[in-house]
């Protein structure tokens, strides 16, 4: 994951994808999920764009806030839907919009 690579804040709409991503890739996972600057460690993850899963290389992220949490992406079998991940803060703590169909 490029450093300095801003992540979402807040939920995304779920969009319909027309399979699961794939297996993770194996990385290297640091031993402490946070740094000495107050980064967090966001691991490597399959993201939906221009119409294909692409791999996100794990990498330090900064929160956008002291109460941030990462919320991993997740793939709902069921309706075939896909939310991509995002820093969910107090601020940020609104429902997610309706899905939208994939492109």
């Amino acid at each position: 994951m490029p450093a300095g690579r801003a992540l979402p804040t807040g939920p995304r709409a779920p969009v319909t994808v027309p399979s699961a991503p794939p297996v993770a890739h194996t990385e290297m996972v640091p031993p402490s999920r946070t740094n000495e600057r107050g980064e967090h460690w966001i691991a490597g993850h399959h993201s939906w764009s221009d119409g294909k899963w692409q791999w996100v290389e794990g990498g330090w992220q900064r929160p956008p806030g002291a109460d941030a949490e990462w919320i991993t992406g997740h793939y709902d079998a069921g309706s075939k839907h896909w939310t991509e991940g995002y820093w969910r803060t107090h601020a940020a703590a609104t429902p997610a919009p309706e899905p939208k169909p994939a492109k």
